[in-house]
């Protein structure tokens, strides 16, 4: 792993042999801070409120021990302030650990137990060089407390290789590389090209666009790709709503129920549920109407607990 950051390190540094930021920072603590208060905030802004941070606390231990009152007061007119201190102070592993050790050694709260041995986890992985994501919690507990931390290397990641048009199917090399590198991340990796996504893109019929993909190998373009693999990795899926004038897409996360997915389109829909006609993608594309469909005895009628599935059309009853 070292030597492949290695590798990429080289490449930057070759690609970019003096890169500058506006922030002024003196080391990669200093940066991270400065980045922290630069969100909604101008570059100018910060590099006037940083010296004056820094020589309070300049150390993650100095932040850590820095009252919640002064730093707010410090960095206020970044814009806020209270969340951007929040932020700053919980950031270093070693000081969340310090925060809970005493509640979860001494106190008897049993969530801070949970944390603590969360953090604990986190800290181990960190050190070896992994990324959060690569720790794995079976309780549900742990679960919660782990996502609470909003750590941004427990973010789900989409690595995507923009390769030359002969490697578009297969991939090639560097693919592979990228594949190894983030094996123990567990992933996922998308190969597209975008040379190729540029000519599809220009072609004006569905059918010049699937014709042109089966000469080159692919099943359907990059672009497809992309929007399902970003979809599963968040965990969402679509629901479809029809009617003479539109037909629209409803974006859900997996496993909500009908009346959630109903409160997706308006509130009162939720408030008001009474049932959902439900068709299914499949059997649409099989009878080619609604009325087909019906006839087919197909339009299934379902309650508040019906899990809606990806591609689900339907037609919601509610009364408010």
């Amino acid at each position: 792993m070292e030597q492949k950051t290695k590798e990429i390190l080289d490449i930057l540094a070759e690609e970019f042999p003096s890169p500058k930021s506006e922030l002024v920072f003196k080391n990669q603590y200093q940066l991270l801070v400065a980045v922290i208060l630069s969100a909604q905030c101008t570059d100018k802004r910060v590099n006037q409120v940083t010296p004056l941070l820094f020589a309070e606390a300049d150390t993650p231990q100095k932040m850590a021990d820095l009252p919640d009152e002064k730093l707010e007061k410090l960095i206020y007119s970044c814009g806020f302030y209270k969340n951007k201190a929040r932020f700053i102070k919980e950031m270093p592993i070693e000081a969340r650990i310090q925060k809970v050790q005493k509640q979860a050694q001494t106190g008897g709260d049993k969530q801070a137990k949970v944390l603590y041995d969360v953090l604990l986890r986190y800290k181990e992985a960190l050190e070896q060089g992994k990324s959060a994501r690569t720790v794995q919690f079976e309780s549900k507990d742990e679960q919660r407390a782990a996502h609470d931390l909003f750590l941004l290397t427990s973010k789900p990641v989409l690595y995507v290789c923009n390769v030359d048009e002969a490697s578009a199917v297969t991939g090639n090399q560097y693919v592979e590389q990228v594949r190894e590198a983030i094996r123990e991340e567990g992933a996922d990796l998308l190969v597209v090209a975008a040379k190729i996504e540029s000519e599809i893109a220009e072609l004006e019929t569905y059918d010049e666009r699937q014709m042109f993909l089966e000469e080159i190998g692919l099943e359907e373009s990059g672009v497809n790709r992309l929007i399902k693999a970003a979809y599963k990795l968040l965990n969402l899926e679509t629901f479809i709503t029809a009617g003479e004038m539109e037909v629209k897409a409803w974006t859900f996360h997996k496993g909500w129920k009908a009346p959630q997915c109903a409160g997706v389109i308006h509130t009162d829909f939720e408030k008001g549920f009474i049932r959902a006609e439900v068709i299914k993608y499949e059997d649409f594309l099989t009878y080619g109407s609604e009325a087909a469909v019906r006839e087919a005895g197909k339009l299934n009628v379902e309650g508040k607990d019906y899990v809606v599935q990806d591609g689900d059309i339907m037609h919601f009853r509610f009364n408010v």
